[in-house]
């Protein structure tokens, strides 16, 4: 393991605004780019739950994608003091995850670190990369924070990859359409993630999105005989919708999520 310090900011006055930008994917198979864009996602997720650090939105952030942006600019656009970026080289069972933390007002280092480990442990990553940010901002995190923060994590490449695929898909059928035969697709990733994370709550909320759309759009003015495309009857729908909200919920592990 290999990491490098750069500083740290001050605690008085410090930046509590964040953007977190689509880490590179420097692999060379465009393939992986489920795998970089996703430990993005995840470090937006798990800074999101620091107390007192905003963090700009997921869909504002990845407008940045395969941009080369300045950072002052960035800064501006979203609103936010700092901002995250770094890039992820998987070559093999081997994966090296660099990170920096920049200042927005003068695009000058407040932290940065590199970490080399294996695929499957890259997700711990994660954590210490967002444990950092806390640290190199001046946020103090208390026992039960970390605690979250470290249980947040999916832990699976192979589900993890699964439901980033889903996500794709989930968003494209939103942005571009058809709507129902994207999230349909969007389903089948959700499902294998699922299969292999019977605990993955955020997959269990966005499968919802199929059948509260088919019940919405599709079923009004048909009556009870609407099947959807996928075999799917209104009442049959109506049971999966509330069995994937329950189960979203039940599986959650972040309280303040539950609310």
């Amino acid at each position: 393991l290999y990491e490098r310090g750069l500083g740290r900011a001050e605690a008085a006055g410090s930046p509590s605004s964040i953007a977190v930008l689509p880490f590179a994917n420097l692999s060379g198979d465009a393939g992986k780019d489920y795998f970089s864009d996703g430990m993005s996602e995840e470090l937006l997720n798990l800074l999101a739950r620091v107390p007192g650090l905003k963090v700009a939105a997921r869909t504002s952030a990845f407008a940045y994608k395969g941009r080369n942006v300045d950072v002052r600019e960035v800064g501006k656009e979203l609103g936010v003091e700092t901002v995250l970026e770094g890039s992820v080289r998987q070559s093999g069972d081997q994966v090296r995850i660099t990170a920096q933390l920049i200042r927005a007002a003068d695009g000058f280092h407040l932290w940065s670190q590199t970490y080399d480990h294996s695929v499957g442990d890259a997700f711990a990553v994660q954590t210490r990369i967002a444990e950092s940010v806390a640290g190199a901002l001046g946020v103090l995190l208390d026992e039960r924070k970390r605690a979250t923060m470290d249980a947040i994590g999916v832990h699976d490449v192979e589900a993890f990859i699964a439901y980033q695929r889903g996500v794709e898909l989930f968003n494209r059928a939103h942005n571009e359409g058809p709507l129902l035969p994207l999230l349909a697709r969007a389903n089948i990733e959700f499902e294998a993630a699922i299969a292999r994370k019977p605990d993955f709550a955020d997959a269990f909320f966005q499968h919802a999105d199929y059948y509260a759309h088919f019940l919405i759009d599709e079923a009004p003015g048909h009556g009870p005989a609407l099947v959807s495309a996928t075999g799917v009857g209104v009442d049959a729908a109506n049971r999966q919708l509330t069995a994937d909200f329950e189960a979203a919920y039940r599986h959650e592990r972040d309280p303040d999520q539950r609310r």
